[in-house]
Order: structure tokens, then C-alpha cells, then sequence
């Protein structure tokens, strides 16, 4: 699971109590659960290991060196990316009422990691790959996920909310949606 926010680590509303709860819940049942999150510079993280080299990550022109930290807690894995430019900072989305001017390279960033995660730290997988549930507020990141594919042999179900709104799907989107429906 990807977020901006789960509790006890970072909240601010709603998806940090589903996120702080769901992913516990599905571990209680036997899921392997992960949770890919930024490392706040407001959220002290004891016990968390880096587990990663750096790593470089682009986002359009930009380029930003991220590592991975670990912390398990409650049967999931939590996997903090940590890129002090971005992350490290007052707020999680805006310091004193005013929203980060660059929130949309912090998140875009944010989903970048996770798929280098994907790639680099999950790559010991067993031979029926990896499963996603992509849960996203609209469509804008269906060519991302569509286009992800670890080592051929991913599932991918993705889920939309509001998905009359604003709906962007390129041609190779349309292509994998088409091959891997689910």
C-alpha cells in the first residue's frame, strides 16, 4: 500500500485511521502486508533500519536521492522513504496553513519510490510475482501502474473512485488494462 499518510506515524484525517488500521487488520489474517510512506522530518521513527542503498529517482526533470527505512510493527512491514528535501519538513502537506508548493513532486516522487521498491527490494518473489490492489482517488495513475511490471509476471487490479472524472488512460495504458484485466 502506497500513502501519504497512516497512523500512529503521520495524520492528519481519514486515511491515516485507515491506513494506521487495514493493513493490521489484513496482516491478522495472513496477508503479507507493506506500506510505502514518506519519512516526515515531524515523525520520529525509533527502531526503523535503512535497508536500502541510496538510490536516484526522477520525477520529470527532477532528480532526487531517496533511501528506504523499515519498521515492522503489528505483523506489517512499513517502508518509509527518505528524501530530507521533500520530506523533511514542519508539515506533512503544508506548514502554517499554507500547502508546500511542491506537494505534487513530493507525491509523485512518493509513488516513483514505491515502484523502485518494487523493483529492487521485492525482487526475491515467488513464482506467481507480485499482486496489486491499486486503490486510487481517480484515473490520472493508470498508465503508471498499467505500465509496472516487475518480472513479467504481475497482477495488477486497479480500483477507481470517481472514475467519470477526469479520467486519463494513453493507448499503452488501454493495451495492458486490455491484456491483464482482471
Amino acid at each position: 500500500m502506497v500513502t501519504s499518510e497512516a497512523a500512529p506515524f503521520a495524520k492528519t484525517g481519514g486515511l491515516a485511521d485507515v491506513l494506521g488500521a487495514l493493513p493490521p487488520a489484513l496482516a491478522r489474517l495472513g496477508e503479507e502486508v507493506a506500506v510505502v510512506m514518506p519519512r516526515y522530518g515531524s515523525v520520529p521513527l525509533h527502531g526503523s533500519m535503512r535497508i536500502s542503498d541510496p538510490m536516484r529517482v526522477s520525477v520529470g526533470p527532477n532528480a532526487f536521492t531517496v533511501a528506504i527505512d523499515q519498521m515492522e510493527r503489528e505483523g506489517v512491514r512499513y517502508l518509509f522513504v527518505d528524501c530530507p528535501p521533500l520530506y523533511a519538513r514542519a508539515g506533512i502537506y503544508s506548514e502554517d496553513g499554507v500547502a508546500y508548493v511542491d506537494n505534487h513532486i513530493r507525491f509523485a516522487l512518493l509513488n516513483q519510490a514505491a515502484l523502485e521498491i518494487g523493483r529492487s527490494i521485492f525482487r526475491q518473489i515467488g513464482p506467481d510475482g507480485l499482486q496489486f490492489l491499486v486503490h486510487a482517488g481517480d484515473g490520472n495513475l493508470k498508465p503508471l501502474y498499467f505500465g509496472f511490471d516487475l518480472l513479467g509476471r504481475n497482477q495488477i487490479m486497479l480500483d477507481v473512485q470517481r472514475s467519470g472524472r477526469n479520467q486519463v488512460c494513453t493507448a499503452d495504458c488501454n493495451a495492458a488494462r486490455n491484456r491483464d484485466a482482471v
